[in-house]
């Protein structure tokens, strides 16, 4: 196996490891915009508006949050960080 193929290998599976935590994500934001709602409305004293705006609130929150987490995880698994650090070892440049 080539390096070209072994590294197409390691970012398809950083890839696919990025889908299923995106999946995982969405899922979860779901089920807690659910559950923040049923609270909520369970008291009775907040409005439908403020619902809806709280509900898109928490799924954004999630969702960004977990995104950023998650392309953390696909870059440090792509191998796009080894590269950037051997390129700057090679070119002579010291690590500060």
């Amino acid at each position: 196996m080539t390096t070209d193929a072994k590294h197409d290998a390691r970012q398809d599976e950083a890839r696919r490891g990025f889908l299923r935590l995106m999946i995982i994500l969405v899922s979860v934001g779901v089920l807690t915009v659910i559950a923040a709602l049923a609270y909520l409305g369970s008291s009775g004293l907040i409005s439908t508006p403020i619902m809806i705006v709280i509900g898109v609130g928490v799924f954004l929150c999630m969702v960004i949050g977990g995104g950023l987490m998650a392309l953390g995880f696909f870059s440090a698994n792509s191998g796009y960080d080894e590269s950037v650090t051997w390129n700057i070892r090679s070119s002579g440049k010291s690590e500060d």
